[in-house]
């Protein structure tokens, strides 16, 4: 008798099958084209990442009609319970960010993450055994950093998604204000706490699909690094001129983003943690550290006693 996963299996590919058909013959284009490009782009047929041609003609197609892609894309994962296809949508979605993703408005008109029409797969429960079960915790962590980096990219004004370093970067920090820097130092922190929170299951990514889905975010982990550095190191330079309640804030940020460093170094071991970020955290909480301490020392004035 077949197993349960085989039937699966089978249900899934006469599902895929009939969703093709149906999108083919729709003279709805090109609409119908989209969509026959995603659904053979996120099979229930594999468990394996999806073939690199096919996550191509979905990018080829997304340069011509971006929001009929990123629709069709969202709808699938929104219709889907199998969390091997949810992935799928997933990494689709993120490929067409790292292929060309200008900031959504302050409206989120136009975009399907971090705007009003959010990924929304909170609540996502493949609940056919427990192994889908752990692969579903991957499936909303891997949403929610897809919709924290947006969030934190439009804090920022600019992309947090890879991308090659530009001397426009540390020119934009230089001339930010303390109290921006401060705050965009928080969204950054946000996003490394969101980027902390993956699953406990980490012997997962011995599958494929999982494996590639972390080496993506790998690399957009360098580009936060490389961002919260500049600020830490920017901010640095102007702690001893910074008011009370500014280095404070400065403070509480820097115990954030080193709150993070165990779980991020266990989720990307040596890939992305060797550019010297955790030892400038480390020396700089130590500075900050001495200069609240000296100057709650020289604030603080002797209570007199009146002799009788």
């Amino acid at each position: 008798m077949p197993s349960r996963k085989k039937l699966r299996a089978l249900a899934g590919i006469l599902k895929d099958r009939a969703s093709l058909t149906k999108a083919s013959v729709s003279a709805r284009r090109p609409v119908s084209t989209v969509n026959v490009a995603v659904l053979r782009a996120t099979t229930h047929k594999s468990t394996s990442a999806p073939p690199e041609y096919r996550v191509a003609a979905v990018l080829l197609l997304n340069e011509d009609f971006p929001l009929i892609c990123v629709d069709s894309l969202v709808a699938r994962l929104h219709k889907t319970t199998n969390a091997f296809v949810a992935l799928k949508c997933l990494f689709s979605l993120h490929n067409i960010i790292l292929q060309d993703w200008s900031l959504p408005r302050e409206d989120g008109e136009g975009s399907a993450v971090g705007g009003h029409n959010e990924l929304n797969v909170r609540t996502f429960d493949d609940r056919f055994d427990a192994e889908s079960a752990e692969y579903s915790s991957w499936v909303r962590w891997y949403a929610e950093v897809l919709e924290e980096n947006v969030a934190a990219s439009r804090n920022l004004g600019c992309r947090l998604f890879y991308r090659r370093a530009s001397k426009e970067d540390e020119l934009r920090v230089r001339g930010s204000f303390d109290e921006d820097l401060i705050r965009e130092l928080g969204a950054l922190a946000s996003l490394l706490e969101r980027l902390a929170s993956a699953p406990g299951s980490l012997h997962l990514q011995r599958n494929e699909l999982v494996y590639e889905i972390v080496a993506s975010v790998c690399q957009d982990y360098r580009v936060i690094r490389r961002e919260t550095t500049l600020r830490v190191e920017e901010l640095s330079r102007r702690a001893e001129g910074m008011k009370p309640r500014e280095l404070s804030c400065f403070m509480a940020e820097l115990e954030r983003v080193g709150g993070c460093e165990e779980r991020l170094v266990a989720i990307f071991a040596n890939k992305a943690n060797n550019d010297g970020l955790w030892e400038e955290i480390a020396r700089t909480t130590r500075r900050v550290s001495t200069l609240i301490q000296e100057r709650s020392r020289a604030s603080w004035v002797p209570r007199l006693t009146l002799l009788d």
